[in-house]
């Protein structure tokens, strides 16, 4: 299985590797955060997401809810995976509504410090707003995407977040006393 920047990872003794720096992470940690996933996620994770792999830092798993009214997907994030920034343009409506249903992880709009998720949160992106969304470091991540109606709805996929600054964000979160929220641009 693929994991960030080609590193792999073994579900059989549950390590996998992620970055740059190639950090592993033991089977205790991984195994423990994906059996919890497994547990209190009412949705299946899908497949490994081909379809939109070279838009994503690290593993994500897709699974198509609902083509019926609106669409619903469900998208899973291994730890440290991530999308690309990206635009969700419409000429009218549009945008996505994030539901997150199990695990950690984060969102962030252009210029705007990162917001960190979790299960229960909701994230309403408005079309024409640059983004990105994914998991903590440490945690799995899911989340329904909601993709509200819109005319002439189109996704523009662009740049990939910035590797050090994500970790750097990440650090700066996990630190209660910082509250210094740098931007990950």
């Amino acid at each position: 299985m693929k994991a960030e920047d080609g590193n792999k990872i073994n579900k059989d003794n549950m390590s996998f590797s992620v970055g740059e720096k190639n950090e592993t992470y033991s089977k205790c940690f991984l195994g423990q955060n994906y059996l919890n996933l497994l547990s209190i996620s009412a949705f299946p994770m899908g497949k490994e997401n081909d379809i939109f792999e070279k838009y994503f830092s690290g593993q994500s798993y897709l699974n198509l809810l609902s083509k019926e009214q609106v669409i619903i997907k469900n998208v899973t994030f291994e730890p440290g995976c991530r999308n690309n920034w990206h635009i969700h343009h419409a000429k009218s409506g549009g945008g996505e509504i994030l539901l997150v249903t199990a695990g950690r992880g984060y969102y962030q709009e252009w210029g705007k410090p990162v917001q960190e998720l979790f299960t229960g949160d909701v994230v309403n992106v408005p079309a024409g707003v640059k983004h990105w969304h994914g998991a903590a470091v440490d945690s799995w991540f899911a989340h329904l995407e909601v993709v509200v109606p819109g005319d002439e709805e189109c996704t523009e996929w662009l740049e990939a977040v910035c590797y050090e600054k994500y970790h750097k964000q990440v650090t700066v979160l996990a630190d209660e006393d910082s509250g210094d929220k740098e931007n990950v641009q």
